[in-house]
């Protein structure tokens, strides 16, 4: 009979394990959604890359830019991949491959921001900013307040 309830409990601690592993996919899933919809904002613009900043998260970094067509004047709303002010505007992203003096086009309906590298258009991705990096943001944005 021991030997059957140590199969019940080990039985019951994989399910147990299966069920949490599965519930917090689907909240990532849920929370993955939100974000793309936040994204898709209509926000459009290029620029020019004036300096960059690299962090130690796997090329994430922030990307200063010298904005050169842009659908709006001013966006600065918390935990966005971007932020455009006065003419001047920063991207958050991976970037490891951007270089100074190259071309951005951000496209936030499609979570998407594009650039060349060795002669290739090449796409990179956006999301919303998480906890770890906001305050690599914090310390290397031009935009102090």
């Amino acid at each position: 009979m021991k030997k059957g309830l140590k199969v019940m409990y080990w039985l019951f601690l994989v399910s147990f394990t299966v069920w949490i592993v599965q519930w917090c996919s689907r909240k990532s899933d849920e929370k993955t959604s939100e974000s793309l919809e936040k994204l898709k904002n209509d926000v459009e613009f290029s620029g020019i890359v004036k300096n960059k900043f690299l962090s130690n998260n796997h090329g994430f970094g922030v990307v200063e830019l010298r904005i050169i067509k842009s659908n709006v004047d001013y966006f600065n709303q918390e935990n966005f991949p971007y932020r455009i002010e006065k003419g001047t505007g920063e991207l958050y992203s991976i970037v490891s491959s951007v270089d100074i003096g190259d071309t951005i086009r951000v496209v936030s309906n499609e979570s998407s921001f594009y650039f060349n590298y060795e002669n290739r258009n090449v796409k990179g991705e956006i999301y919303m900013i998480g906890p770890l990096d906001i305050g690599y943001i914090k310390k290397n944005t031009i935009f102090k307040n």
